[in-house]
């Protein structure tokens, strides 16, 4: 189409389609650059997501070993002194009346010979002869520290003797450090309190892995490994509703009260609490003689995880 212009001459104006490619071409570059950049941005959170995830379970897995190791270890010294308590009870079952006498001396003898073995075979030779010479949480240190343990022990890194487990260095008690009861026996606002003061709980700033095992209960004040022994592992057969009752049979129980373990590594942090408890198997004390199916009984069944926590 020819017009005229203005001035009087001619001009051209030609309608096609060069340049239009080009510009087309710009627009889905642009479309892709932007979609292919919102890719690789949701794959990089996702990335750091799933690290984060992964990091998180290590962390919180890396805690769970030291407790899976004292549940399994915690088998010998449960089983020695359930069979002590079964004969002791048996050698007096004339004496003992009625079935609930007998259940309570069965109970509490025990209890009497669990502690024994801990004190005598887990205390540690830091602790004296017999431990008796305890004034300090040494010897509950010593406990957490065997009952952890990973093998025979390596001279080379504890000259000691103690076997191979967490540092008794790195085994944490409330030695009056808290002295404020208002966290009521939680672990874990123990933990968090405790963790607060300047010096303890240090990070991983060297880039290594740090864990700690941890007992919460207030052990101090105390003179003699029985009475930190009392307070550490506890003997829970009596109905509180009615005094001098014994509880339902399955529910009657010895607690190691209130442990756990903290683990920092990789900039993460994990805790990991609980009591242990080690459940009473069932017998049948009302009969002449005492029944049970307690030699087929799975003994690690009778030993599991209350009032677990994780932070």
């Amino acid at each position: 189409m020819r017009m005229k212009s203005l001035f009087g001459k001619k001009n051209s104006i030609v309608r096609d389609n060069k340049g239009s490619a080009m510009i087309v071409c710009i627009i889905v570059l642009l479309f892709v650059s932007i979609l292919a950049t919102v890719i690789l941005y949701m794959s990089g959170i996702n990335y750091r997501m799933k690290k984060t995830d992964l990091n998180t379970r290590i962390s919180f897995y890396t805690s769970e070993i030291p407790l899976e190791r004292m549940q399994s270890n915690l088998i010998v010294p449960v089983s020695e002194a359930m069979n002590i308590a079964y004969m002791r009870t048996n050698s007096r079952y004339a004496n003992l009346l009625t079935a609930d006498a007998r259940r309570r001396y069965f109970y509490t003898e025990f209890e009497k010979e669990f502690k024994k073995i801990l004190l005598e075979q887990y205390g540690g030779a830091s602790v004296g002869t017999d431990g008796s010479t305890v004034i300090s949480s040494t010897l509950i240190k010593n406990i957490l520290h065997n009952l952890t343990y990973t093998g025979t022990p390596t001279p080379s890194l504890n000259p000691t003797g103690l076997a191979d487990g967490i540092p008794v260095s790195d085994i944490v008690c409330n030695d009056g450090v808290i002295t404020d009861a208002g966290y009521a026996n939680n672990p874990i606002g123990f933990i968090n309190t405790y963790s607060s003061i300047p010096g303890n709980f240090p990070g991983n700033s060297d880039g290594s892995a740090k864990m700690y095992m941890v007992c919460t209960d207030q052990l101090y004040g105390y003179s003699t490994a029985q009475d930190y022994l009392d307070a550490f592992v506890v003997l829970d057969v009596e109905d509180t509703a009615h005094p001098g009752v014994l509880k339902n049979e399955k529910e009657c129980r010895v607690l190691i009260k209130n442990v756990g373990v903290v683990t920092i590594q990789n900039g993460y942090r994990s805790i990991v609490t609980t009591d242990i408890a080690i459940q009473f198997p069932p017998l049948d004390w009302s009969s002449g003689f005492s029944t049970s199916d307690y030699h087929n009984w799975n003994m690690y069944q009778l030993i599991y995880y209350v009032n677990w926590q994780k932070s």
